[in-house]
């Protein structure tokens, strides 16, 4: 199934107006230097030991090397363990998705845990990188999605930094909220509801690894006009799903888009129900933005991590965006330090045989 809608997308970002003082950026770029040639002092050995394992691991040089865009858009080479095949690019620059199937099996790993990144120590202590600064980018995305926001290369006016705000808030979904809308949604879809999943959150996807989606492009490719949207059928149920697609640095202005807004009014017209995955509430605004076009939101807390006060936070978030509170989903509770007049004891029968790799699998 495919969509593909003519509504445009407005996005303008304004040109920031920055006051750098002097002494702040010879004191950030004193911490750099040190602090770079020190990591790279400490981690010298643990570097050669994950370059050894590449070079054994699958056939190539254990560094990568490309050309990205620095302050004012200057080229520098940027330096990573390699953690894809040497064909990863042959039809053409791609972005790097999560569960990327170009990845080799030592690679996988290196992505998971950032250890790829350790190089751009040296990046660091050359200048050409901060610690923290917008992820530098390659020439080609810069021009791409300046098409459709015009104003996003404002981020080379600063150095670009080995993590920032998008690595730092893209949450990591640990109160189970992926895996509890994937579960409502098969829940709908089994008393015979055609139902839709979106995987909205744009900055740590998860429904893609959860079914086992092999699309590289998905709905953020969608929503910049980069290429059409195509659906994946899960098997033997009438649940569609919409993945992320390439992760962009933009979420929060694509979910904001008349695009995004036109996409979740006509599937409503398609589908009984439009199950939507969003990103944390309280890191960052795109389940508030999302939560002003659905019918109701319901929160997904995790028992013995999520404070009252984050709850809170986030039930206020809601209501200030004008979404409809539904109710909260109660994650990860230890049954056994809770007492009950009713025990109730499901065998694992029941997780296997809806599992997700076995049972339910989008084609």
């Amino acid at each position: 199934m495919t969509e593909e809608s003519s509504a445009d997308v407005i996005i303008q970002i304004a040109k920031p107006v920055l006051e750098q003082k002097k002494l702040y950026l010879i004191t950030k770029r004193a911490f750099d230097i040190v602090c770079s040639f020190l990591g790279l002092l400490i981690l010298a050995i643990p570097m050669i030991i994950i370059a050894l394992i590449i070079t054994l691991d699958s056939p190539g040089p254990p560094i990568f090397k490309q050309e990205r865009l620095g302050l004012h858009g200057k080229p520098f080479m940027i330096y990573k363990f390699r953690s894809m095949r040497l064909d990863a690019e042959e039809n053409g620059p791609q972005w790097a998705d999560e569960q990327d199937p170009r990845c080799t099996h030592f690679g996988q790993i290196l992505r998971r845990t950032r250890l790829d990144e350790l190089p751009q120590f040296y990046n660091i202590l050359r200048g050409d990188m901060s610690f923290v600064g917008p992820r530098p980018e390659r020439a080609y995305f810069y021009g791409e999605f300046e098409k459709y926001i015009p104003g996003f290369s404002n981020r080379l006016m600063v150095v670009p930094g080995l993590t920032g705000h998008a690595q730092v808030n893209g949450g990591y979904s640990l109160e189970g909220k992926s895996l509890t809308a994937a579960n409502i949604a098969i829940s709908y879809a089994m008393l015979g509801k055609k139902v839709l999943l979106i995987d909205a959150d744009m900055r740590k996807p998860t429904q893609r690894r959860l079914w086992r989606v092999e699309k590289p492009t998905g709905l953020c490719d969608f929503l910049a006009k980069i290429s059409k949207l195509e659906l994946d059928k899960v098997k033997d149920l009438p649940l569609w799903i919409v993945c992320t697609g390439t992760i962009p640095p933009n979420p929060s202005e694509l979910l904001s888009s008349e695009r995004m807004k036109h996409f979740v009014e006509e599937s409503a017209k398609v589908y009984d129900y439009i199950i939507i995955d969003t990103p944390p509430i309280n890191t960052v605004a795109d389940a508030q933005i999302v939560s002003t076009y659905v019918d109701g939101v319901v929160l997904v807390v995790k028992s013995g991590d999520t404070t009252q006060d984050e709850l809170n936070e986030a039930i206020d978030a809601v209501r200030r965006a004008g979404g409809n509170l539904c109710g909260t989903v109660l994650n990860d509770l230890n049954m056994k330090s809770v007492k009950y007049a009713y025990k109730y004891k499901y065998g694992g029968k029941y997780g296997y045989k809806y599992s997700y790799s076995e049972s339910y699998e989008a084609r």
